[in-house]
C-alpha cells in the first residue's frame, strides 16, 4: 500500500515521539536507560494500529472493486459484441439446446475463436470485411465508438484507479485511446461523402486508420480477457427458430 493510504496522524505522532525522545535523551538524567523500551513499545503500537486500519480499508475497497470490475466486464462485453456485429456482421452457429447456460457458453467460445481468427487475418481482408459490413451502410456520422471511449474513461478515471494493477490500467487506457482513434478514422473516411474530388484519398486514409485501430481494439480485448475481465455470459440477441 502507498504512503497516502496510511493515516498521516500516525507518522506525525511517531515523528514527535522521536523528537521528544532525543530531547530527553540529552537533557534528562536517567532517561537513556528507558528510551529503547519506550520507543519499541510506541513503534509496535503504531504498526498495529496501522495494520488494523489498512485491513479495514482493504475490506471496504474489495466491495467497491468487485462492483467496478463487474461494470468494466459488462462494458467490455458490450464493446466486444458491438465490434463483432457492427463491423463484421458476426452470427453464431450455435443451436439452442434448451440449456441457456450451455448455449451461452458455446456462443462465448465461438466469439473468442472468431476474435482470434480476425487477429490472424491480414489488413486487406479485414478492410474488405469492414467495408462490406459496416462502411458501405454508413450514411451519416457515427460517434458510437467515441461514446464507448468516454464511457470507459469515466469508469477507470476515478479515485479507485490506484487499487488496480498497473497492467490493467495500461490496457484500459490503451483501449480508450484506440476507440478515440477509431472514431477519428471514421470521421476521415466520412469526408469522402462531402469531397468528391478527394473521395478516394479520404477513403483510403480513413480505412487504413480504421483497420489499424480495430485490430488494436480486438487484441486489447483479448488481453483484458486473459487478465480476468471475462463476463459469465457474452449475450447477443438471436432467434433460435
Amino acid at each position: 500500500m502507498k504512503l497516502k493510504n496510511r493515516p498521516l496522524i500516525g507518522y506525525i505522532l511517531l515523528f514527535l515521539a522521536l523528537l521528544g525522545s532525543l530531547f530527553l535523551f540529552f537533557f534528562s538524567e536517567g532517561f537513556a536507560e528507558n528510551i529503547m523500551v519506550e520507543l519499541i513499545g510506541a513503534i509496535i503500537f503504531l504498526l498495529i494500529i496501522d495494520q488494523l486500519l489498512l485491513k479495514s480499508e482493504r475490506k471496504q475497497w474489495q466491495v467497491v472493486k468487485n462492483e467496478i470490475e463487474y461494470l468494466l466486464a459488462r462494458t467490455l462485453n458490450s464493446l466486444r459484441d458491438d465490434i463483432l456485429i457492427k463491423m463484421f456482421n458476426f452470427k453464431h452457429e450455435t443451436e439452442f439446446n434448451n440449456n441457456i447456460t450451455e448455449t451461452e457458453k458455446l456462443i462465448r467460445k465461438e466469439k473468442e475463436e472468431y476474435l482470434n481468427d480476425l487477429v490472424a487475418r491480414d489488413d486487406e481482408e479485414i478492410a474488405r470485411m469492414i467495408d462490406n459490413n459496416y462502411l458501405n451502410k454508413l450514411k451519416s456520422y457515427d460517434d458510437f465508438f467515441l461514446e464507448k471511449a468516454e464511457d470507459l474513461w469515466r469508469t477507470i478515471n476515478n479515485k479507485y484507479s490506484d487499487h488496480f494493477e498497473p497492467e490493467e490500467i495500461k490496457e484500459f487506457i490503451s483501449l480508450s485511446l484506440y476507440l478515440r482513434d477509431l472514431n477519428h478514422g471514421l470521421k476521415t473516411y466520412q469526408k469522402s461523402f462531402h469531397y468528391e474530388d478527394k473521395k478516394e484519398y479520404y477513403q483510403q486514409k480513413g480505412l487504413r486508420n480504421i483497420v489499424h485501430n480495430t485490430r488494436e481494439i480486438i487484441e486489447t480485448l483479448i488481453e483484458l480477457k486473459d487478465l480476468g475481465y471475462q463476463p459469465t455470459a457474452l449475450f447477443i440477441e438471436e432467434d433460435y427458430e
